[in-house]
């Protein structure tokens, strides 16, 4: 009895011995206890991340659709928006040439300011595309060129940027102050036109025929210079001017103005035709 009593104490103690892992508990060994309680928890946490994730890729992809069709919706909407105010504008200007007489009217007639300011209007809000179809309308309706005195309609200070025109006769149009910048106008006849103090960076004129066309003070280089006024300004505000910008031979021009210098080298490798043409600084093209 002792001896049995001595080795169940011995087998007692080996079984202290043994790593805590491996110890038994309710007749099966720690370990699988813990293997009981751990995998389902760590099978809980993983479904538990990927359903994470799968929910935030699902949101991410649903917010991205979203926002498409958001966008679509608003691309349609100013495209609407576009189209509306350019079919008004038609409308409207086919009224005043129906039944105002636009194209017979005086310089200073009210029908003529009502056109020109509807023209400048929607040239302001419509995009390069709805540009290009009011210009096709002037231009088709004779409305802009000037051959034969004051055009019916001048574009002085026009939104005309980005238009592309091609064979198009804008032949003695007035667009003095108009932003053409990158304009494309390949092959059109703009002799006589009013091209001064125009904005014309990036403008593609090949080909355009521009004789004994304005482009005194034209923007279209990007060397800067400065024309003082030394003719009608008293000779106290032209030494303030002068002494303001260290100048001290400014060229004899009309008025104060930061101004661009065009480059008739350019022009002339754009296979412009200049014959007669007024440059920016005044000299004439022979």
């Amino acid at each position: 009895m002792v001896e049995k009593l001595g080795k169940q104490d011995m087998g007692e103690k080996k079984q202290d011995r043994k790593p805590w892992a491996l110890r038994e508990f309710g007749g099966k060994p720690v370990w699988n206890w813990l293997e009981l309680l751990l995998v389902p928890l760590l099978l809980g946490i993983i479904a538990a991340g990927l359903t994470a994730w799968f929910n935030a890729h699902q949101n991410a992809r649903q917010n991205d659709i979203e926002d498409r069709r958001a966008q679509a919706e608003r691309e349609l909407a100013d495209q609407r928006a576009q189209d509306e105010a350019l079919q008004a504008y038609l409308d409207q200007m086919s009224t005043l040439l129906t039944e105002k007489n636009l194209r017979n009217s005086r310089e200073e007639s009210t029908v003529r300011k009502l056109a020109r300011a509807r023209t400048l209007t929607v040239l302001q809000i419509l995009d390069p595309s709805g540009k290009n179809a009011v210009m096709n309308f002037l231009v088709e309706a004779g409305l802009v060129q000037g051959e034969e005195g004051e055009p019916v309609i001048n574009l002085f200070g026009a939104q005309l940027s980005g238009i592309r025109m091609v064979n198009a006769d804008l032949s003695g149009a007035v667009l003095s102050q108009a932003n053409l910048n990158d304009a494309v106008l390949l092959q059109c006849d703009l002799s006589n036109a009013d091209l001064s103090s125009a904005a014309l960076f990036g403008a593609n004129l090949t080909g355009t025929d521009l004789r004994d066309a304005n482009l005194l003070l034209a923007n279209m280089h990007t060397k800067h210079r400065i024309i003082i006024d030394t003719t009608d300004a008293n000779p106290r505000s032209r030494a303030a001017v002068e002494e303001k910008l260290g100048l001290k031979n400014p060229p004899n021009k009309a008025e104060l103005i930061h101004a661009l210098e065009v480059s008739t080298k350019r022009l002339e490798q754009q296979d412009a035709i200049l014959e007669g043409a007024t440059m920016p600084d005044g000299s004439k093209h022979p």
